[in-house]
């Protein structure tokens, strides 16, 4: 249990070292870049790894947890984790990457 823990957080890690080195190029190519780094625990199509299955998931649900997420609310056992992933994400960010999963 505590391995899994510390593997996730070493994923987490990694991930916010993309988030941070990455940039948009057009807004298409944006949201699958920044999703790619999400997939790492919650799945290419969103069905769930380390993290909770996102696919058939609103907009306005991913949006809401993001932004908990963001401002450091615990939502479940692993928002530590998420706290860093959403930690650096705009506003604009937290749409798009919202109607990018909605439509996984």
């Amino acid at each position: 249990m505590k391995r899994k823990f510390i593997e996730a957080l070493g994923i987490g890690f990694l991930i916010a070292l993309m988030i941070a080195f990455m940039g948009p190029t057009d807004a298409s190519e944006f949201d699958e870049r920044k999703y790619n780094s999400c997939a790492a625990c919650h799945g290419t199509n969103g069905e769930g790894r380390f993290g909770a299955k996102l696919s058939g998931r609103s907009t306005d649900y991913i949006e809401k947890r993001l932004i908990q997420y963001k401002n450091k609310e615990k939502v479940g056992n692993q928002s530590a984790i998420m706290w860093a992933q959403a930690s650096g994400l705009t506003e604009q960010d937290i749409r798009e990457l919202a109607k990018y999963i909605e439509s996984l």
